[in-house]
């Protein structure tokens, strides 16, 4: 009986399009043309707002840009500039993992990081539970939140291969699993796991390993 309500759910939501979760993207809405947005997952770098066809949807570059050496991107909507870097100041609060979309209302439809043909629908305690998009729709749009024959709105902002610094804790080396970083943020530290462990990148600290084997995350 499960499984029929949960087809069912699950047929409802793609046709509608409910609206997504919160995503960890660089926000350009009520923005002008030529505006700069901070890089919601990194404090030194900024992205600009654009208007493509002069229809008043304004999107962001699409790779960010630095700010100079010994400057951080002041995200104030009343500065928005990269300013002098001052030390007593906290300078990278409220950042965000764009691995880690997050649900924010049941019934609400959010991207799966890894395959595009797939989606997350929202259940009232939190979690969420996979589907995929059906054949005739085989690709995610996270921003319009349904299944679609376009596949130029894949989510495609999570890098396995990237380092996300965005809160303080241990975050795994992508490049070798017997190795972790710890981050405070924009501050990280190289550690290795003692005594021939590896890194478990889901319970965040290093394991006893049988085979003495471990695959790096890219």
């Amino acid at each position: 009986m499960a499984s029929v309500w949960s087809l069912a759910f699950t047929l409802v939501v793609v046709g509608l399009g409910f609206c997504h979760g919160k995503l960890c993207i660089p926000d350009c809405s009520e923005m002008r043309e030529g505006d700069k947005v901070p890089d919601p997952t990194n404090c030194f770098r900024y992205y600009y707002c654009s208007d493509p066809e002069g229809t008043g949807e304004l999107i962001h570059s699409s790779e960010p840009l630095d700010c100079p050496e010994g400057y951080y991107f002041n995200a104030e909507l009343h500065i928005l500039e990269c300013e002098p870097i001052v030390p007593e100041n906290m300078h990278c609060t409220a950042l965000c993992n764009p691995c880690e979309v997050k649900c924010t209302a049941p019934g609400t439809l959010i991207p799966n990081v890894n395959d595009c043909g797939m989606y997350k629908i929202c259940l009232d305690d939190g979690s969420s539970i996979d589907d995929y998009c059906p054949n005739n729709l085989p690709y995610f749009d996270y921003e319009a939140g349904l299944c679609s024959q376009d596949p130029g709105n894949c989510y495609s902002l999570c890098d396995a291969c990237d380092l996300y610094c965005t809160h303080e804790g241990k975050v795994p080396d992508p490049h070798d699993c017997t190795m972790y970083y710890y981050c405070d943020p924009p501050l990280l530290s190289h550690f290795e796991c003692p005594n021939d462990e590896t890194f478990n990148p889901d319970t965040l600290v290093c394991e006893k390993n049988p085979t003495g084997n471990c695959t790096n995350l890219c």
